[in-house]
């Protein structure tokens, strides 16, 4: 035993002069000699561990434990070792332990202990995390989970299935297992005919929407493929560069009963043929969103008389009979009340003329929060013909006549949220008073008007910050302007409501600000405005456009 003790004695000497591997001869030859306490294996699982032998250390450490559990040295050790080799849960385990084991007065070795396991702890974290990104959870969904997800994701652009199927093997079989993410077909240039037999089998014969976007030849080819096709569930058809009677033609399963369930029609650029236009023929029309664009005349007398289901109408194009009266537009507005969005643009023609509704008080429409009017139509006749309670967005273009903003503030003042007048005749002091009661009003656009307007609603603007307080600013909520194109405007006032508005909506906490601060600001081809205060405009509002000349305008001056 004394043997075993001079060994110990000397491996510990050579340990502490740095001599390892003699300490390591020195530490077993006294293990062998009978020292088999926690003193002499804890010290060869020192140098066992300086060596890099870690396995062996770890044997030592755990020698340690089984000798004397209540002792904190062997988990210390044997936690350090798990994290040098990566067995971090091992490690956080021993660290554990360990702690429980230190007395609270030893603060240094906690506090060492405590790092260690804070380490070791986001070790584990970082692991996890990249473990969580390679791993392909969607896998191990259960398939009717999956098929929700998918569903959702496509519901507003079914055309997305073809990108959702060429991201992996799993994705592609679980679309192709359903046959409801395959009712949407959309053919265009590329291999239509193929396409069109192929969706066919994957969506089992139910058709739910047909989109022709090709070119008419290659279109036409593809209905043939569709000839005897089912189209019981057709609720989607788009159309364009074909004329629809050719479409009504080459399907004769597209009969009125089928037409009269569509919910959904897009136009655009049809061609005019001599065969009959059987879209707005049929009785009770389900339609709920309308969208129409080109020269291609439609039947606006139909579709007042068979739509009451709209929900979004959209059209530009042409006005070309005496029938088509404002009369014939409000009654095509107050028909369908479920209507939300009504867009007009018209391109040719002029909307006639008619006196008031044969009602006393002009209808309610509760659901419309946008409309948008533009082109050579009497644009306040159609207005003072409607009362929209819950109107947010309001745009105007080419109006020459004025409007009559007092019955518009009286309908739908409190609810604007945005108010564009592009290119209008603008009556200013009915204006200016349409303004004093939005107080919601967030985005105002007056861009091209006539003469100075422009700049005397930014002039309007700056005063009703002057003012005293009692008196209300105008237009509260506005954060973003835009008055391009306006010959007359000048930056004085400009730069007097965004630097006011800037102060009102600095409060102190508690309070409530009196004005928002201006967010966006567009100046566009204003020949008036000083280019000296842009540096300072753009340090205070996020979002300041400029621009004098365009490219071409430009390259004409030159």
């Amino acid at each position: 035993m004394s043997q075993g003790k001079d060994a110990f004695k000397k491996g510990v000497s050579a340990f502490r002069t740095g001599k390892t591997n003699e300490a390591l001869q020195y530490f077993t030859d006294a293990i062998k000699l009978g020292v088999v306490d926690v003193a002499a294996y804890d010290s060869r699982a020192a140098v066992l561990e300086k060596l890099g032998r870690h396995k062996e250390a770890l044997n030592d450490s755990k020698k340690v434990i089984d000798i004397d559990p209540s002792r904190w040295q062997g988990y210390a050790r044997s936690a350090r070792l798990f994290a040098t080799i990566g067995k971090l849960n091992a490690a956080q385990i021993m660290a554990n332990t360990a702690l429980q084991k230190i007395k609270p007065e030893d603060t240094q070795r906690r506090q060492d202990m405590e790092l260690l396991l804070q380490r070791v702890q986001e070790q584990i974290f970082e692991r996890e995390e990249a473990i969580s990104r390679r791993t392909y959870h969607f896998g191990s969904l259960p398939v009717e989970m999956a098929q929700t997800i998918f569903e959702l994701a496509l519901d507003d652009r079914p055309s997305r299935v073809v990108h959702f199927a060429a991201v992996c093997r799993g994705w592609r079989t679980t679309l192709l297992q359903a046959p409801s993410f395959w009712t949407h077909l959309h053919l265009a240039s590329k291999r239509p005919e193929r396409k069109a037999k192929l969706w066919m089998v994957r969506n089992r014969g139910k058709l739910e929407g047909l989109h022709l976007l090709g070119k008419a030849d290659s279109m036409m080819l593809c209905l043939r493929e569709l000839k005897g096709a089912s189209l019981a569930h057709l609720r989607a058809l788009t159309v364009k560069h074909l004329s629809l009677g050719a479409v009504c033609s080459a399907l004769p399963s597209l009969t009125p009963a089928i037409i009269s369930q569509l919910h959904d029609v897009s136009l655009s650029n049809l061609i005019t043929c001599s065969q009959k236009d059987c879209l707005w023929e049929p009785e009770d029309l389900q339609l709920r969103t309308m969208t129409v664009e080109g020269q291609h005349p439609i039947h606006w007398e139909h579709i007042r008389e068979h739509c009451t289901h709209l929900r979004k109408v959209f059209y530009r194009g042409p006005f070309a009979t005496e029938s088509h009266t404002c009369r014939m537009l409000a009654d095509l507005i107050c028909a369908n009340v479920h209507l939300e969005s009504f867009e007009l643009i018209m391109t040719t023609g002029h909307l006639w003329f008619t006196h008031g509704l044969s009602e006393s008080k002009p209808p309610t429409v509760s659901n419309l929060t946008r409309l948008v009017l533009a082109g050579s139509l009497p644009i306040p006749m159609v207005l003072e013909q409607l009362v929209l309670p819950n109107l947010e967005y309001l745009r105007m273009e080419m109006n020459t006549a004025p409007t009559d903003f007092h019955s518009l503030m009286q309908a739908s003042g409190k609810t604007l949220q945005e108010l564009s007048l592009i290119s209008c005749h603008i009556e200013l002091q009915g204006l200016l008073s349409f303004l004093q009661d939005t107080p919601n009003l967030r985005v105002l656009d007056i861009q091209s008007s006539e003469g100075k307007a422009a700049n005397d609603v930014a002039e309007a603007l700056a005063a009703s910050l002057d003012a005293s307080p009692e008196v209300p600013v105008l237009c509260p909520a506005l954060t973003h302007i835009n008055f391009s194109h306006s010959p007359k405007l000048k930056m004085g006032p400009v730069v007097r409501t965004v630097k006011d508005r800037l102060r009102r909506s600095q409060v102190a906490e508690g309070e409530k600000p009196t004005a928002a601060a201006i967010q966006s600001l567009i100046l566009d081809g204003c020949p008036d405005i000083d280019g000296s205060t842009l540096p300072w405009l753009r340090s205070v509002v996020p979002s300041v456009s400029c621009v004098y000349l365009t490219k071409n305008d430009a390259k004409r001056k030159r």
